[in-house]
């Protein structure tokens, strides 16, 4: 896997529209990833935080919601759902 930090213009415009429409949109946006992996379809990633709470939440690149993980106590690190 290979993950690059991005800003927030470069996350695609349906990830965007789908985090603004979710249960999220009003925490703080924290960071921004992009996740490239050799056999499977790429992700985004968009960092979220309320309060001492702390969530990445998994994007396809068409704005599909693919996984919640709770991230509350734990580094930066990017933390893919266990399968």
């Amino acid at each position: 896997m290979t993950e690059s930090e991005i800003y927030w213009n470069d996350v695609p415009g349906a990830v965007q529209t789908a985090f603004n429409n979710s249960e999220y949109a009003n925490w703080v946006q924290d960071d921004y990833y992009f996740l490239l992996y050799p056999l499977q379809p790429m992700q985004y990633v968009i960092e979220v935080k309320q309060g001492n709470q702390k969530y990445q939440l998994f994007y396809s690149e068409d704005g599909g919601l693919m996984n919640t993980v709770n991230v509350t106590g734990k580094d930066d690190t990017i933390y893919p759902p266990e399968e």
